[in-house]
């Protein structure tokens, strides 16, 4: 189950393209974070002042599993007192930047960083005492304790605005499945969603060709996979 909270402007589009999912505005945090399982945050936000209050809400008034993406990435690069604060947390955060949102939030050039993705990815995993997932043409998965992975998966097709943001949702949906959602079952998750998420890419490009991928394709391929592992 699933519920959205976003501005006025944005809800009618949204439940017309998903009216399965449940909806709420931007003041009814407080009382969603009571009610979820998994948290993600970031995706169509912005950086205005009332995201960042929806950031800091999340950061300091939640204990709940938390994913940050997109613009939740950029306003951490900007506010290095929240990445702090995650540090000392005891909870488990997945961050999921690709090089652009890696490069702001260590300082580090994108140049730099693509040398030894990996290396830098798992830099900030024990910064944070969470899980990384470095998004690039090759993609990892970095966690403090944790074996590197690399994925395999995917193709040039998914550089596509909005395919982080289907990978953000896949990650989130399976790790909110496990029993206990703990550190292994944040890693178990990213790993098997940034698989899943290359693997539907790699699909809808049979379907749709690389140049004409969109995020939605991804999307709607993860079910036909999804369908075919459980037969």
């Amino acid at each position: 189950m699933v519920k959205v909270l976003t501005c006025e402007s944005n809800r009618e589009i949204l439940q017309k393209s998903i009216p399965e999912a449940m909806y709420g505005m931007w003041e009814e945090l407080e009382d969603s974070l009571g009610w979820a399982d998994v948290v993600v945050i970031g995706p169509g936000i912005g950086k205005s002042c009332d995201a960042l209050k929806c950031l800091e809400m999340v950061i300091y008034q939640s204990s709940k599993p938390l994913l940050i993406d997109a613009d939740g990435l950029n306003l951490l690069s900007e506010h290095e007192d929240l990445v702090r604060v995650l540090a000392t947390q005891d909870r488990q955060v997945i961050l999921t930047p690709h090089v652009g949102e890696l490069s702001r939030l260590t300082g580090i050039a994108v140049s730099q960083l693509k040398e030894n993705l990996w290396q830098y990815a798992g830099d900030l995993a024990e910064t944070i005492q969470g899980v990384v997932v470095a998004k690039d043409a090759r993609s990892f998965v970095c966690a403090s304790g944790q074996p590197v992975c690399m994925n395999i998966s995917g193709n040039s097709g998914m550089a596509t605005a909005g395919s982080g943001d289907v990978l953000a949702g896949i990650i989130a949906g399976l790790w909110g499945q496990y029993p206990h959602c703990d550190g292994e079952s944040a890693f178990c998750a990213a790993c098997a969603g940034m698989y899943l998420h290359g693997v539907a890419g790699d699909l809808a490009a049979q379907k749709k060709g690389k140049s004409a991928l969109m995020a939605g394709d991804i999307a709607e391929a993860v079910t036909e996979i999804m369908k075919a592992c459980t037969k």
